[in-house]
């Protein structure tokens, strides 16, 4: 131990005398040794308990980054189960709304099914009428007198002066 560590010890185990905190001098004194110099055999030195809760500091904010982060994801995964929630409950609107649109189909089939079958009775209504129609005017004679043939009713002079031919002298030219 060189001079300058050998009177520190001394002023530090005079402090600790004075202010009370050693019983003896020579209590003090192995105090005063023990805090500057380091007891290998008790404890840590002053040295390796700074580190040490430098560590603990450093463990403190990854503990804190670690709980942050694991509240986000906590918010993250509540959301996705609302947004899962509200999903299967729209699946569940939509499966509503799709058995209500098949009821509603069936029911119009049907509507449609009976609509095609009174248009087809009416069709061979209709069939039957126009037979009977046909049979009817096959009994029936034909009434109507025959059709005249028209008449020329110019006579031969004016014939004559409507002949184009002759008035533009088609033939003489």
């Amino acid at each position: 131990m060189d001079a300058a560590t050998a009177e520190r010890i001394n002023n530090l185990a005079k402090n600790l005398k004075d202010l009370h905190l050693a019983a003896s001098m020579e209590e003090a004194f192995s105090k005063a040794r023990e805090i500057i110099l380091g007891n290998q055999g008790s404890g840590k030195p002053i040295r390796e308990l700074v580190d040490s809760e430098q560590r603990i500091v450093e463990t403190a904010m990854q503990e804190s980054e670690i709980v942050s982060e694991a509240k986000t994801l906590e918010r993250d995964v509540s959301t996705v189960k609302e947004s899962n929630t509200k999903d299967e409950l729209n699946n569940a609107e939509l499966a509503q709304e799709a058995s209500k649109a098949s009821e509603q189909l069936q029911k119009h089939q049907k509507e449609l099914e009976k609509i095609r079958s009174e248009i087809e009775a009416a069709k061979r209504a209709l069939d039957e009428a126009k037979q009977v129609k046909d049979r009817f005017e096959r009994q029936t004679p034909d009434m109507t007198p025959p059709a005249q043939k028209p008449r020329s009713q110019l006579s031969e002079e004016d014939k004559k002066k409507s002949d184009l031919s002759r008035i533009f002298n088609f033939g003489k030219r």
